[in-house]
């Protein structure tokens, strides 16, 4: 077994043994501790490695003693002196080979003959106990070269067992005690090294020999069950499983502080069991740590001594206290490992680390208002908080609750358990409901099966009640650390390893909450006794642990993601009994089959509990008269022969109290009296059963018990459950009355109806010796009288069980005056605790005050101050406590008593005794004696440390400082130097820290003083005073702070008002004085000049002079000092102007976006969590020392107001956040203060004449008064636009505030009054869209610098103009209109001033999706084109298409067929509308679109390009576009030129069929149409006209003849001058000085330098020709005509053939 657990005193092969196993028995063990010379304890250890060699023929040990030839016993004499040593071969479990095999015993080690012939003798007995096959294995040898080796025992581990002996045999009987001693508790340790080492430096405990069974329990290391009865060795298991896995590498890791050790606890419900393993786990471990130990000769010497043992009489505390376990598990480290703590101290950890008061495990209903007095209870009960007087267990339970419930029918204790059933059993911690617990197995839970409405009744019942006494349960305290424990972890030292013994008294949300708890430990070792789960009538089984154990596995791998390999927790079953011999075993299991019989699934079923040796059978004396028969046996009168006395291991067990109280009249002090409940946890050698049957309620009702023989026999009643379940409860406790013996029992019962029954059954099984008459019974077997030693022993076990009426019964008949005075103390203890916690009113307070009093007296004679004074803290007597505490010189104690009995002075004087100096001064302090404070500290200044110190004269100071003594004086004296009284007045009492600088004119520490405490303006006066440059500047820096605070609450609140004016005057008059003072030196400082500025800043404000706040924005911004250009920013803004103009609002949007700009990175680092504190300076906002964390404000601040719901500090007037909160709010504060400006600029951007509604007029009076509207100028207009671009892109951030609103959590934003604002980016968007519909012709605005603006907007703010106008006029009311003409023009001249080349899709895409119908005319909206129906608006758009593919001759025809029918449908495409008269933009596009068609047939000559145009023409056509139209092709077919002419007539032809429409539109309207409107769209008609004349001579004939049918019409003499002119030169002077006098257009001469001359000379007129040769050169020259520059001339050298001029081929 590579990884197995070693046992610290097992064979070690370091050793250098032989092959036999030797085992010490305990006689040996003894014998060895008694040797004195080291000589012969070598000599002892020398033979006893010779007989593990196997040499024993050569050695000579195998000397046989001439009484034992079937096994035989050797002798060995060791010295002179007759030191001899007895031993024998036998057959047993060997840890070393994991086998049954043969080995060594040694029986005695002694000089002593009556030692050894006593030993012989009890060996020959035990060999008769032998079977002849153990004693054949025994004998048998096998050797090799003299060396005798042991032989390996096949098949089962039990070589050895009890004989069918016959009573009354030689051997049998009482002879079976001495074998069981000897075979049975007799404990073998194996020889080794380590052991001797041990055992002769004073090693008390070793680990002894196991079995098979015991030792794979040991070695198992998963999660384990243990089930056995007591004394089956469940604990040594645990404690040798625990002791080897705690030292593993025994002797090697004692000392080395890294070897890895596993943490253990260990936890059991008894305090007596927890204390004695507790204790052996010490031995074993100090024993352990002795043989680890490097001993010299001399040093080994030393310890030969044994110390003898001797009688501890148990006179101090019995109270099991776990001193030196901490009251938290997050207070425990690796030295408290193993850890072994009951499960009451575990739970109070557990309340501890988890901060539960006790009060807080009450569960239960609230219970009204109620006049009965049992449910107030007494006033003792209701104010105390000690959990004795409120957890209930069944003692309180049967005296508190169960006399007042309403049904006494049913039996107390067994309702008692089923509550716990109730509670308990869902490991959840949920308390099962009324129709679960109705419906909750009856085998499983037999009891109240047909009354458990009742029962829950009664359930609900003790819950209310005990939820008005404030008490509690240990399944209620469970339950609320359940709780807790699922909201939150442990998180305590790491446990790998847990064990719980006794694990039967838990109930199983008990094992729920200690594997929530403990979910990271490596195993469980449960351990349990399904004999004492029967005794306490508990529901526990062990297959519910199991299945707990096995989910647990299941859950803590899946939340650690281990392996799924779970097995289920191995189960062990320890079945032999080392402590009762097996005729009590018998007798108790054969109960135990009855239970299975008739109650078959309330109990675990498991193999029956035997023994090695056999034992007196039990006694059943029946028929004899109850009195007559004690007396017979007892007697208490003196004097009488014959009469016995019963000894401390011999017990009279009763039903009940009445009982007891009866036989101890009769018994006297013969004998230990005890009801069968008080006897749990006992063990005797000897129990007399009294009266058991006779007393039982079940009466006749056993009669069922002869039904487990014969079911159909006369007179056995058939089982009925209703009826006969309380046997269940009845059977369980006959089993603890007989499981209380380990020797013999005897059953006396009067009543022979009620006891025959079960009399009968263990007849039938040959397990009772049945006596009827007296002179049978020899009384000299029952008498077994005991000493002193065996009396106080017997005590000391009473003790430890908190029996002190047996104990102190015990000590007396020990004659242990000491003991019995100590127990009869502990028992009026007790006594008074019991009738305090059982009280219901205040009747009998007295009495229990007067109970209290007297054990605390009775501990006081004792000499027991602490227990004495418990006695008066129990009943809250805490001046008597802390009167016995302090006569004993336990001075905390008594002044912790003192205190709590408001004795302030007696508490402080015993405070200052103890050395607990502040509590001293607490309790002083309470008093109000602040002299006695001084004279402590006075007294023990040496023994304080500085904190301590200063307090105290804290203390004083501020109690004298205003009375009339000098005691301040005195106490502030102790400290001596101006430092330390500065720190002590800084801590202490800061309120006099300011008089103090003062006085000691330290003014430079009154000004921090004071800026400390927010006052600003005091700390720049005391600046002032330090007449220092630094501290003047300083004061600025406080001045400038308060003026920040002043203005930024104005600006951003719009809050003037004349006190801030006052107040702001005020402080710049302070900074004269301030600035006055400051030396020349200083004044060179760019610092300096920092702060001058900013004082002039604040003065231009209170002057509301603009232009030196602007001055004051430009200095702060060159260098880069951000918070304060903000601030003038801010000023600048908030002062009014009456008259704006361009400039100024242009100033004022360029200030709003700097002002976004600033407020959006902060907010961006904000929300990023970036560090950022530009703002913080803005904001007042300055950082407390040492402090990073943190920011402080004053209280004037206006982030205040934001900040209210935030928590902060209050130091003077600075407030103290978060920072993290600060910036939150200053975000905040930017972005409504941001927004709101910007939505300002909204609403006064729409109202004033600059970006108003009249941006493309100027307004003026002519001499009737009237205004007229006339077209601006190209200054101003470029001035307008590039305002209302401004307008539109601060506007538009109102959309990005939005967004951060969000994310700013600031919902000021959305209230009503600004609902307006987040709809401004959209109202401007189409503002600007209509302002480019209204420019698109060159007559209304001018395209050069319309186009040089939009070229220098960024891509989305033309992108947002298009998407809105697109969702806008084209679809309308969701609903792409195909016949609205006049929105798809004014779309697509907007895009294409707008747009970038490439992104025109979106519209031909819509367009190409619409379909006609699929039969009868083509409706509005649809034309045939190429022999395909296709939309009108498709044709639109591929005329941009078509330009941007440079495909110029498609886009011209493409747009002269749109053209057509929209002249022919005008009325019904929205062309011509009576509600489209007003403005008629629709028209003015269509012409837009004409010229675009000639400027594009102008260069599309089938020769270079040489013609007249228009500026605008130019700029409309070829800024977006390609140009390659311009450049020259080869033609070779003349038809082309005839092509080109055709194409200009048709547009001939379209432009005169539109003024003949438009001048219909005048005739038919007028007046309701717009006569300058209409009038200008005329003109552009008549314009192109003129122009196709002045070019192409061809065409002139029909231009003139359009001219003249045109001149017919009644209102064209407005154009008279175009129309009635036919000279070619004339018309183009008419023509160039109609352009020039709107100084928005004019003439251009294109010329394509061929080398030639231009064929148009300038005719005399001002007209610019731009001449090109690439691309380039025609952008440039057209980018500088555009911008009022003269082309750059292209070179002069011309080509050196000419082109033949070809028609254009058709494509």
């Amino acid at each position: 077994m590579a990884d197995a657990l070693h046992l610290p005193f097992e064979f070690d092969d370091n050793d250098g043994l032989g092959p036999w196993d030797v085992m010490l028995s305990e006689g040996a063990i003894r014998d060895i501790r008694k040797l004195k010379s080291s000589t012969v304890i070598n000599a002892v250890v020398k033979k006893l490695g010779q007989i593990s060699s196997g040499a024993w023929d050569k050695r000579g040990l195998r000397r046989i003693s001439s009484l034992h030839t079937t096994n035989p016993v050797y002798e060995i004499v060791i010295n002179n002196d007759g030191l001899k040593i007895l031993w024998q071969v036998d057959c047993d479990f060997s840890t070393r080979s994991h086998t049954i095999t043969q080995l060594v015993k040694i029986w005695a080690i002694s000089a002593d003959d009556e030692i050894i012939k006593k030993t012989l003798d009890s060996l020959a007995i035990l060999h008769l106990v032998y079977t002849a096959e153990h004693n054949r294995l025994c004998v048998v040898r096998q050797a090799i070269n003299g060396i005798i080796s042991p032989c390996i025992i096949e098949g089962n581990d039990r070589t050895k067992s009890v004989t069918d002996i016959p009573y009354g045999s030689p051997i049998s009987g009482e002879n079976l005690l001495e074998v069981h001693k000897m075979l049975v508790t007799n404990k073998f340790v194996p020889l080794s090294k380590s052991l001797f080492k041990s055992l002769i430096t004073g090693g008390a405990e070793f680990t002894f020999q196991v079995s098979k069974t015991e030792y794979e329990i040991i070695q198992n290391r998963t999660s384990t069950i243990i089930i056995g009865r007591s004394g089956t060795g469940k604990t040594t298991c645990i404690v040798f499983r625990l002791v080897s896995s705690c030292l593993p590498d025994y002797p090697s890791n004692l000392d080395n502080e890294k070897s890895p050790r596993k943490n253990q606890i260990f936890i059991t419900l008894s305090s007596n069991l927890c204390l004695r393993v507790k204790n052996y786990f010490k031995r074993l471990k100090d024993s352990v740590e002795l043989a680890g130990r490097e001993l010299s000769e001399s040093q080994f010497a030393e310890f030969i001594k044994k110390k003898e043992d001797g009688i501890d009489v148990i006179t101090n505390d019995t109270k099991h206290k776990d001193e030196d376990i901490p009251k938290s598990f997050r207070q425990l480290t690796g030295d408290h490992f193993p850890l072994f703590m009951t499960y009451d101290t575990f739970a109070q950890m557990l309340q501890a680390t988890y901060g539960i008061d006790f009060q807080e495990s009450i569960t239960g209903l609230e219970l009204e208002e109620d006049d009965d007095e049992f449910c107030r209870g007494s006033s003792f009960t209701r104010k105390s908080k000690a959990a004795w007087v409120h957890h209930v267990d069944f003692k309180l339970f049967q005296k508190k609750y169960w006399p007042h419930f309403s049904t006494h029918e049913l039996d107390c204790w067994m309702v008692f358990s089923e509550i716990s059933v109730i509670k308990g059993t869902n490991p959840e911690g949920v308390f099962l409901s009324r129709e679960d617990y109705r419906n909750i197995s009856t085998k499983k839970y037999p009891a109240f099966r047909y009354n458990r409405d009742s029962v829950y009744d009664l359930f609900e019942q003790y819950e209310k009640i005990k939820t008005r006494f404030h008490d509690y349960d240990s399944i209620d305290r469970t339950i609320a650390v359940l709780r807790r424990a699922k909201m939150e972890q442990l998180g305590c030292f790491p446990v790998h390893e847990l064990y719980i013994d006794e694990c039967q008294d838990n109930s199983i949300v008990d094992f729920a909450l200690i594997l929530k708890l403990f979910h990271r430990a490596e195993s469980v070792f449960v351990a349990g006794d399904i004999a004492q789960c029967i005794a306490q009538g508990s529901s526990f089984r062990f297959q519910d642990i199991s299945a707990l154990l096995y989910q647990w596995e299941i859950d803590r791998r899946e939340e650690h993601r281990e392996p799924y390999n779970v097995a289920k927790p191995k189960q062990f079953e320890l079945n032999i009994n080392y402590r009762s011999h097996d005729g009590i075993l018998q007798l108790a299991s054969s109960i135990i089959d009855l239970i299975w019989h008739f109650f078959p699934d309330s109990i675990d079923r498991l193999p029956r509990e035997r023994g090695e040796v056999g034992g007196p059978l039990p006694h059943f004396f029946s028929g004899f008269q109850e009195t007559p028969f004690i007396l017979s046996i007892f007697s208490n009168k003196e004097g009488e022969e014959n009469k016995i006395e019963f000894g401390a291991e011999q017990v009279i067990l009763v039903r009940n109290e009445i009982v007891k109280r009866k036989l101890e009249k009769l018994v006297g002090d013969r004998g230990i009296i005890m009801t069968i409940f008080e006897s749990k946890g006992m063990e005797f050698n000897d129990v007399l059963l009294y009266n058991f049957f006779t007393d039982s309620p079940a009466g006749l009702k056993w009669r069922l018990i002869l039904a487990a023989f014969d079911n159909s026999a006369k007179g056995i009643p058939a089982y009925v459950h209703e009826k006969h379940y309380i046997l269940s409860s009845e059977l369980k406790h006959l089993y603890v009355a007989i499981t209380r013996a380990r020797q013999r029992i005897w059953i006396c019962d009067a009543n022979a109806d009620k006891s025959k029954p079960m009399q009968e059954y263990w007849e039938r099984l040959g397990l009772i010796n049945r006596v009827q008459q007296m002179d049978k019974i020899d009384l000299q077997v029952l008498a077994r009288q005991s000493d002193d030693i065996e009396w106080n022993r017997k005590g000391d076990e009473f003790f430890e069980q908190k029996k002190f009426v047996q104990a102190a019964f015990c000590y007396e008949k020990g004659k242990n005056k000491k003991g019995q005075k100590l127990a009869n103390a502990h028992n009026l203890w007790q006594e008074a605790r019991e009738l305090a916690r059982t009280s219901i009113n205040d009747s009998n307070e007295d009495t229990v005050r007067e109970r209290f009093k007297s054990a605390a007296d009775a501990f006081n004679k004792c000499d027991k101050p602490t227990e004495e004074a418990s006695c008066y803290e129990d009943f809250e007597m805490f001046k008597e406590a802390g009167d016995v505490y302090a006569r004993n010189n336990m001075n905390c104690l008594a002044a912790n008593r003192y205190y709590q009995a408001n004795m302030w002075d007696e508490a402080g004087n015993h405070f200052e005794k103890a050395n607990k100096y502040i509590r001293a001064a607490d309790a002083y302090e309470n008093s109000r004696n602040y002299y006695a404070i001084f004279e402590m500290t006075r007294k023990h200044k040496a023994d304080l440390d500085k904190k301590t110190l200063n307090g105290f004269i804290a203390r004083v100071y501020k109690h004298y400082r205003h009375k009339e003594t000098d005691t301040a004086e005195k106490a502030l004296a102790i400290i001596t130097t101006v430092d330390e009284r500065i720190n002590f007045l800084k801590e202490y009492i800061p309120e006099d820290l300011l008089d103090f600088y003062i006085r000691e004119k330290l003014f430079h520490r009154a000004a921090e003083h004071q800026y400390a405490s927010g006052k600003l303006k005091e700390a720049s006066d005391y600046f002032i005073k330090a007449e220092n440059d630094n501290d003047n500047i300083e004061a600025l820096h406080c001045i400038l702070h308060l003026c920040s605070i002043n203005v930024l609450r104005e600006t951003m609140t719009d809050n003037a008002s004349s006190n801030t004016r006052q107040e702001l005057s005020n402080l710049l008059g302070k900074t004269k004085f301030i600035i006055a003072l400051e030396s020349p030196s200083s004044k060179t400082s760019p610092h300096w000049a920092n702060l001058l500025e900013q004082v002039r800043l604040y003065s231009a404000y209170l002057d509301q002079d603009l232009s030196k706040i602007y001055d004051c924005i430009q200095f702060f911004k060159a260098r880069e000092n951000c918070a304060t250009e903000f601030c003038a920013i801010s000023m600048w803004l908030i002062i009014p102007h009456d008259n704006i103009q361009a400039e100024y609002w242009r100033t004022r949007l360029q200030f709003l976006l700097r002002l976004y700009s600033l407020a959006i990175d902060f907010t961006n680092s904000v929300t990023q969590r970036k560090d950022c504190t530009i703002f913080e300076d803005v904001f007042a906002v300055s950082k407390p020392k040492d402090r990073p964390l943190k920011r402080q404000i004053l209280c004037q601040n206006l982030l205040v107001d934001r900040l209210h719901a935030k928590q902060n500090e209050t130091l003077g007037d600075w407030r103290i956040y978060r920072k993290n909160d600060i910036d939150r709010a200053i975000a905040q504060s930017l972005v409504n203060y941001v927004y709101e400006l910007i939505g300002r600029a909204g609403d006064k951007g729409s109202e004033i004449s600059i970006t108003g509604p009249y941006i493309c007029y100027k307004s003026y009076l002519n001499p009737d008064r009237e205004t007229h509207r006339v077209k601006p100028g190209q200054s101003v207009l470029e001035e307008r636009l590039k305002l209302s671009y401004s307008q539109y892109t601060v506007t538009r951030r109102l959309r990005d505030l939005r967004k951060l609103d969000r994310v700013t959590y600031n919902y000021e934003l959305l209230d009503e009054q600004q609902t307006r604002w987040p709809y401004y980016p959209k109202w401007w968007a189409e503002r600007l869209a209509k302002l480019h519909v209204r420019l698109q012709s060159p007559q209304t605005g001018y395209p050069m610098v319309i186009q040089k603006i939009v070229d220098g907007q960024p891509d989305y703010i033309r992108k947002d103009i298009i998407d809105l106008v697109y969702d806008k006029w084209l679809w309308r009311k969701h609903e792409f209109k195909i016949n609205d003409f006049a929105s798809m023009l004014k779309y697509v001249f907007l895009y294409q001033q707008l747009r970038k080349k490439g992104d025109f899709d979106k519209f031909h895409l819509e367009m190409s999706k619409r379909k006609p119908p699929v039969s009868g005319n083509p409706p509005i909206g649809f034309v045939r084109y190429e022999d395909e129906l296709i939309t009108v608006g498709k044709l639109l758009s591929l005329v941009f298409l078509d330009l941007e593919h440079d495909e110029g001759i498609l886009a011209i025809r493409h747009a002269k067929t749109f053209t057509r029918y929209a002249i022919d449908n005008a009325d019904k495409v929205n062309l011509i509308m009576p509600d489209s008269l007003e403005d008629l933009v629709s028209l003015d596009h269509l012409m837009s679109l004409v010229e675009l068609t000639a400027a594009l047939l102008f260069a599309s000559k089938p020769e270079y390009c040489d013609f007249y145009t228009t500026l605008g023409y130019l700029v409309n056509c070829y800024k977006k576009f390609n140009v390659n139209v311009l450049f020259p092709f080869q033609y070779t077919e003349q038809e082309s030129v005839d092509e080109y002419y055709k194409e200009f007539e048709d547009l001939i032809d379209q432009a005169q069929r539109l003024l003949h429409r438009l001048f219909d539109m005048v005739q038919r309207y007028w007046p309701l149409i717009s006569l300058p409107k209409i009038t200008q769209v005329i003109l552009r008609s008549i314009r192109l006209l003129a122009l196709i004349a002045i070019n192409e001579s061809n065409l002139r004939g029909k231009v003139f003849d359009c001219f003249k049918h045109l001149s017919e019409h009644p209102h064209s003499v407005r154009y008279k001058d175009y129309l009635n002119e036919r000279n070619v030169e004339r018309l183009a002077h008419i023509l160039c000085d109609d352009l020039n006098k709107t100084s928005s257009d004019s003439l251009v001469i294109v010329h394509y330098g061929t080398g030639y001359p231009s064929r148009h000379n300038n005719r005399g007129l001002n007209v610019i020709m731009l001449t090109y040769k690439t691309p380039e050169q025609f952008h440039s020259s057209l980018e500088r005509i555009a911008n009022g520059k003269q082309p750059v001339a292209t070179c002069d050298q011309c080509l050196s053939h000419r082109r033949e001029c070809t028609a254009l081929a058709n494509p």
